[in-house]
């Protein structure tokens, strides 16, 4: 009987040992399953933030006229005669709204991605920074135009405006949050 009591016991030993060995494997590779998710989000990211770059480079003159041209469209489209002259300024507009709109939905889907838990904090900080610098500082010109033009332009913001706003506060918010995060991180608890 005592040899067998032993020999149950010392099985249920190597069965305990063996069962936090494959915790411990488990552990291992959900860690490494998590590390390279992240790695392919990331670089999934900065892959669309590269794209939005690009947009806002090659659609400068967008950012540029694009406040003369909705001016046009609020104010002096319908003092216009000639519907040559109308004609090719709508075309010109639709395109830059077009434009902006299809800008716009690629930042959202931008910052909805670095707004993940997937991302590390360093990660979503790097991002959020390429897209103020790259296309935010873009966006930053086009409302000084706006604000050139449009005399009362903080009261009766035009549509494209309000869109550009909304995006501008987005990245600002969202670089905020960050900011607070790492300053809570930072804080030393005693």
């Amino acid at each position: 009987m005592l040899v067998i009591y032993f020999s149950l016991r010392e099985q249920l030993a190597a069965n305990y040992l063996q069962r936090e060995e494959l915790d411990e494997q488990k552990k291992q590779i959900e860690a490494e399953q998590k590390d390279s998710q992240n790695e392919k989000y990331f670089e999934l990211t900065y892959k669309l933030v590269e794209k939005l770059a690009d947009a806002a480079h090659r659609n400068e003159a967008v950012f540029a006229e694009v406040a003369q041209h909705d001016y046009w469209w609020n104010y002096e489209h319908n003092l216009s005669t000639d519907n040559k002259e109308h004609e090719e300024a709508d075309r010109k507009w639709l395109s830059y709204v077009w434009r902006i709109g299809d800008m716009h939905n690629l930042f959202s889907l931008v910052v909805n991605r670095m707004e993940s838990e997937i991302l590390a904090l360093d990660q979503k900080q790097l991002l959020a920074s390429l897209v103020d610098l790259q296309y935010i500082s873009k966006l930053n010109e086009c409302r000084i135009a706006y604000q050139g033009l449009f005399k009362d332009v903080e009261q009766n913001r035009p549509d494209q405006l309000v869109l550009i706003d909304e995006q501008r506060e987005r990245l600002f918010t969202y670089e905020q949050s960050l900011q607070d995060r790492i300053n809570e991180e930072a804080i030393p608890f005693g």
